[in-house]
């Protein structure tokens, strides 16, 4: 009798352990099975929807097209895309539905939120509703719809002084703006000292050396560049940007209004 007892609850004792460790391997699987689909998941690309609308007028705009390599270059897969000019009725429905101010523009819709791309797109947007994020380009050159107008491309004026044959050439300066800062340049003039509208010139802005060049208002979108102009020129009341200190240009040869003499470092 006592071996039989013994015999059962040896049977149960095993029949909860084959129990415990099968529910404990199909725990296991199941735990196993739900990290491989977290990672999945996770390795998985966003589904992105971008919807883009460009300035109709303006060619010398940052391309939307940079833009959308700019967000592929993240893990995402672009399942639509939509681009719209903004003189389109779409276009303009799109601007006047999510307050766009300026464009390009390019409105994201999908799993932007997903965790391996949110801060990302957190960052890129520069305002939000429910179901989309809004990137406007506020980079230049771009077009402010405010305004009707594009903003950071940049006037030149040259300021030159034909009578001085040795000093140099002013437009070695758009090089600069161009290569060190990135400046886009627009219209660009020569004007000369000796003429009416350079004498203007050289009373509004009380300038004391020639050659010279005065940059437009649109300079500052270029934070960089204002920044170091601080150290070479002058802002203007007016916004406009004016070089003073040719003796920061490597051996540049200039005429000193104050002295009437060449100066040749």
């Amino acid at each position: 009798m006592e071996s039989k007892t013994f015999t059962n609850v040896a049977y149960i004792t095993l029949a909860v352990i084959l129990t415990v460790g099968l529910g404990f391997l199909i725990s296991s699987r199941l735990k196993i099975q739900k990290e491989i689909s977290a990672a999945e998941e996770a390795a998985r690309l966003a589904n992105i929807e971008l919807t883009l609308i460009t300035p109709s007028d303006c060619e010398e705009c940052v391309s939307v097209d940079g833009m959308v390599e700019y967000i592929q270059k993240q893990t995402v897969n672009i399942v639509d895309k939509q681009n719209y000019s903004s003189n389109s009725k779409e276009g303009q429905n799109l601007i006047d539905q999510y307050k766009i101010t300026t464009l390009p523009a390019i409105i994201i819709a999908g799993e932007y939120n997903k965790n391996n791309v949110s801060d990302f797109f957190a960052n890129l947007a520069t305002k939000s509703n429910e179901d989309n994020l809004i990137w406007e380009m506020k980079s230049p050159v771009y077009y402010d719809l405010e305004k009707s107008a594009p903003v950071g491309l940049i006037e030149i004026t040259y300021l030159t002084y034909s009578a001085c044959s040795e000093c140099y050439n002013p437009t070695v300066h758009r090089d600069i703006l161009e290569k060190n800062f990135g400046a886009k340049i627009g219209n660009e003039i020569s004007v000369d000292y000796n003429d009416s509208e350079g004498r203007a010139l050289i009373s509004k802005y009380n300038i004391t050396q020639v050659p010279t060049i005065i940059l437009s208002s649109d300079t500052a979108s270029y934070p960089r560049l204002s920044t170091a102009w601080q150290t070479v020129g002058s802002i203007e009341e007016d916004g406009n940007y004016v070089f003073r200190k040719n003796e920061a240009m490597n051996e540049a040869v200039y005429y000193d209004l104050t002295t009437n003499s060449i100066i040749t470092p």
